[in-house]
């Protein structure tokens, strides 16, 4: 099997096991940005970073978990998961400093969806060898292999007994016991696959040969979203972040029908960004501890998480 068809393979099957899925950034970003706040707490007002440090699993795990709820698209509806309204039900509604910091995870995994949605994903489509969905995965992909992050803690997180905030979550969704658990199974799942060092290979080679890998591009917008998140737990209900749509529809939508009819036309296309980033997000003061979201950096902290 050759490395291209491979990472085609590997899209299509995520693609399948989560139909319209609303993706933007892929466990390994979010990992990456999670972990250095918690290994840069000097960066947050005191109380949030004693919070986030003494409950620092439960913070990752939220901010992993607005993307367990597959299926919910990209369109802006009511409880989407990926609505600033759900993320903040959660925060209001927790009792506990362990559910506290759930919750501010899961803002912070929308905070970074924002450049994700709205920018990286949409101008880079039409340089994915498909349009659609598979191209929407494979930028995800692509950005996944450059974060700095652990497979294996990721899958740790999903293995926690997290019975409370998983019970939040689910009564404000409206989620069913048994489709919660299937769907979260499903995204424990595709987390795995990255372990794979076919997967590894292929994502490698097609960086080499299609030209949706941007590095630089992809440097920048990643400190662009750890910025969005700084901002966002120092203040969560002044945050910038909140002027943004998580979901991204409209720049998502339009990306998609640039996209349909470029693949008509043969020949790659230049890099050139159809969006560029508001000024009140490029303004965000550049935070410590951005170096630690790429590959080759080394977290601190990287022990048991409390």
């Amino acid at each position: 099997m050759t490395q291209i068809v491979r990472i085609i393979i590997l899209a299509s099957a995520m693609i399948a096991l989560t139909p319209d899925t609303c993706f933007a950034w892929g466990p390994g970003i979010h990992m990456a940005i999670g972990n250095a706040i918690i290994a840069h707490p000097e960066l947050l007002p005191g109380a949030i970073a004693r919070l986030l440090m003494a409950n620092s699993a439960i913070f990752l795990y939220g901010c992993l978990s607005a993307d367990i709820f597959i299926g919910k698209g990209s369109k802006a509806k009511k409880k989407h998961s990926h609505n600033w309204q759900t993320g903040f039900a959660l925060l209001d509604s927790a009792k506990d400093p362990h559910l506290q910091a759930f919750a501010l995870g899961y803002l912070s995994h929308l905070a970074a969806d924002i450049v994700a949605h709205n920018y990286y994903v949409p101008n880079l489509m039409k340089q994915a060898p498909s349009g659609g969905k598979l191209s929407h995965v494979y930028i995800e992909l692509l950005a996944d292999d450059q974060a700095n992050w652990s497979v294996q803690q990721a899958a740790t997180l999903f293995k926690h007994a997290n019975q409370d905030a998983d019970l939040n979550l689910r009564e404000y969704m409206d989620s069913q016991k048994l489709t919660f658990f299937l769907k979260k199974g499903v995204f424990h799942k595709t987390i795995g696959l990255m372990e794979y060092k076919s997967v590894n290979a292929s994502l490698n080679f097609s960086k080499k040969v299609i030209p949706a890998f941007q590095a630089e591009y992809l440097h920048s917008i990643m400190d662009y979203s750890y910025r969005l998140v700084v901002n966002l737990l120092h203040d969560p209900h002044k945050a910038t972040a909140l002027q943004f749509d998580p979901i991204g529809s409209e720049h998502l939508a339009l990306a998609k029908a640039d996209n349909n009819w470029r693949h008509t036309i043969k020949g790659p296309f230049p890099f050139m960004p159809r969006f560029e980033l508001d000024q009140i997000i490029t303004e965000l003061p550049k935070c410590d501890g951005v170096d630690c979201l790429l590959k080759g950096t080394h977290f601190g902290h990287m022990r048991p998480l409390s």
